[in-house]
């Protein structure tokens, strides 16, 4: 039932789940049936948050369905990595990257949603983990897409290379800001959550499509760019990878169902109760989302072996794709590390907030 605060709501489940839910605009927190083992101790409430995902509540396929994918993309990237002859070249940078924040989105992820109902700070943290690995996964697409996929001499840039070197650290400092407000919106005083949390997150995103959604205007219509004066229609400078359109589809079309499941939260929205353990709205979010990002890495992948064999053909030089550590390494360490600090300032701050709130509502009832 919720407190007058409005601020938690404690109900038992017909068939004996026990579900936590602190605020309207939150997915319902996990909590475990009756017959999980306890323990008291530190590592007991640890270990219980563990075991949870082998007990069913509403959290439990959450974190499955993003661990899952972590397994198969680790297994992926493996297979890539050996089948590349030079692996650790200065081309493969951005490739590598990428696995690293598709991996990383989808490891933090199954920690929030296993771990977030060990304390009040904890699920704080759990979900500015949450945003700010979606910020290091909106980095690494980003700097994906700018060094294989759509250059910006299809921008009407004149330079020497197929890149900007400033373009990694412009996108790091706009992901900065948009993990600081989306970890913002977890303070009980955001009046406009939801904007804080998508609005960030969906400008940087549209930034890192445009030149997607120009390379495949590109290769279907050209002559729609042609009155534009500031886009280039050079098919060959705007043209990396054979299998581009048939990926972005399917990748633009997972996203698209992931992003209706969370904006109508169907079906647990229409049918209250029945999809409380399995299939409501966030697991499939998960499992689209995942689907995206398995053609999103395609995509990667078909562009830097297409890049490698015009190297090898002596069509492409490599210093022309601006590739270095400086332009991709770097900036991605060091945007991790402000995330990092992000993530721990604001959940320490918001989980005390939020652990003193709720200690003044139990006393209030009792």
């Amino acid at each position: 039932m919720r407190d007058q605060n409005g601020t938690s709501s404690i109900h038992k489940h017909p068939n004996g789940y026990v579900k936590h839910r602190y605020d309207d605009d939150d997915d319902v927190i996990c909590s475990l049936n009756g017959k999980q083992p306890r323990n008291d101790s530190r590592i007991g409430h640890q270990l219980n948050s563990v075991y949870g995902a082998f007990y069913p509540s509403n959290e439990t396929l959450n974190a499955w369905t993003h661990f899952i994918p972590f397994l198969l993309f680790c297994f992926r990237i493996y297979n890539v990595y050996c089948s590349l002859e030079y692996q650790t070249d200065d081309v493969t940078y951005p490739f590598w990257i990428f696995s690293i924040g598709c991996c990383f989105v989808f490891l933090v992820s199954t920690l929030a949603h296993l771990f977030n109902c060990y304390s009040a700070t904890a699920q704080e943290f759990c979900y500015c983990l949450d945003y700010g690995g979606i910020s290091v996964f909106g980095l690494s697409s980003a700097i994906c897409i700018h060094y294989y996929m759509c250059s910006y001499r299809c921008f009407g840039f004149e330079t020497d290379h197929l890149s900007l070197p400033a373009y990694p650290y412009v996108m790091s400092l706009l992901g900065i800001f948009a993990t600081y407000v989306t970890c913002q919106s977890r303070f009980p005083f955001c009046r406009q959550r939801y904007l804080c949390r998508f609005g960030p997150t969906a400008i940087c995103h549209t930034i890192c499509t445009v030149p997607c959604i120009n390379r495949v205007i590109m290769t279907l219509q050209p002559s729609l760019l042609e009155g534009l004066n500031f886009i280039s229609t050079d098919h060959e400078v705007c043209h990396l990878g054979d299998n581009y359109l048939h990926s972005f589809f399917f990748q633009t079309c997972f996203y698209v169902a992931a992003i209706g499941f969370v904006a109508t939260r169907f079906p647990e929205k229409w049918f209250p109760g029945t999809f409380d353990i399995v299939g409501h709205s966030h697991q499939w979010f998960h499992i689209f989302t995942a689907l995206g990002m398995y053609y999103q890495h395609l995509m990667a992948e078909d562009s830097l072996r297409h890049a490698l064999a015009l190297i090898e053909a002596g069509e492409l030089e490599e210093s022309v794709l601006g590739i270095n550590e400086w332009s991709t390494v770097i900036p991605m360490f060091l945007f991790i590390t402000a995330v990092l600090f992000i993530v721990y300032s604001t959940a320490s701050k918001v989980g005390s907030l939020v652990h003193r709130n709720r200690k003044e509502n139990l006393s209030f009832e009792h």
